[in-house]
């Protein structure tokens, strides 16, 4: 298998070489890598909760800091969205279960998490405090609630395609979370070691992008021949201004 990253956001193209092991499936492989951050990562901004007394009490003794920037010791980055830009042409049924956000601990419980295109979406909020929950979709009916303590979740059907849909509380406003809408099921978030893996790839040459809401997109092609294929690290550099 071959390798060679473009990547974007003041990030270098160099060529790689990638391991594999054999596949589960003779059919398709899975996906697996890590991405990371090189360099000094950027000091977490500490919010400030003091408008919302429930906020403030509930971070007494740990400050909250905001989203988007979740490194690792060794560069570890977390809540990178990862996805395969040319996917396999197929059916591929829409989960029955809906796609969850809860509103815990004056924050989204996800920053950054993908749906399917015709999945419904369920937003619940578990603080006991009031939040609104607005989203700025481009291809769906936009949404804009109210959501008070100990109510049931709010649920919308999300039709369409969205790269990706912002969330915000208008209450709150450091509370922003982004949802990547699919039309495929080939997509994965990176997790606090930053790693990601995407399974049930046929056999082809594809396109495979990272997106950080500041830093931006990378991507670069992989060929899948049957094996399941650990890509060595995607790094994203700070852009100097």
């Amino acid at each position: 298998m071959n390798y060679c990253p473009t990547l974007l956001a003041g990030i270098s193209c160099f060529a790689l070489c990638i391991s594999a092991v054999p596949a589960s499936a003779a059919d398709s492989a899975s996906v697996s890598g890590r991405v990371l951050f090189e360099g000094t990562p950027p000091k977490p901004k500490v919010i400030d909760t003091r408008a919302d007394p429930y906020c403030k009490l509930i971070h007494n003794d740990e400050p909250l800091h905001a989203d988007g920037a979740a490194i690792g010791p060794d560069g570890e980055f977390a809540d990178i969205f990862v996805w395969i830009d040319n996917p396999p042409g197929g059916n591929f049924p829409v989960p029955n279960k809906p796609a969850e956000l809860d509103q815990y601990g004056c924050r989204y419980s996800k920053h950054v998490f993908g749906m399917r295109a015709g999945q419904v979406f369920s937003i619940s909020n578990s603080d006991d405090t009031t939040h609104n929950v607005r989203g700025f979709p481009k291809n769906n009916r936009p949404f804009n609630f109210g959501q008070p303590p100990k109510i049931a979740p709010r649920t919308r059907l999300i039709e369409e395609a969205e790269f990706p849909m912002k969330i915000k509380c208008d209450v709150h406003p450091w509370m922003v979370a982004f949802c990547f809408v699919m039309d495929h099921p080939f997509y994965a978030v990176t997790g606090e070691d930053g790693r990601y893996t995407i399974e049930g790839m046929p056999a082809g040459t594809y396109t495979i992008k990272a997106w950080h809401d500041r830093l931006g997109e990378l991507e670069t092609e992989i060929a899948i021949d049957g094996i399941d294929a650990e890509v060595p690290p995607l790094v994203f550099r700070r852009v100097e201004k």
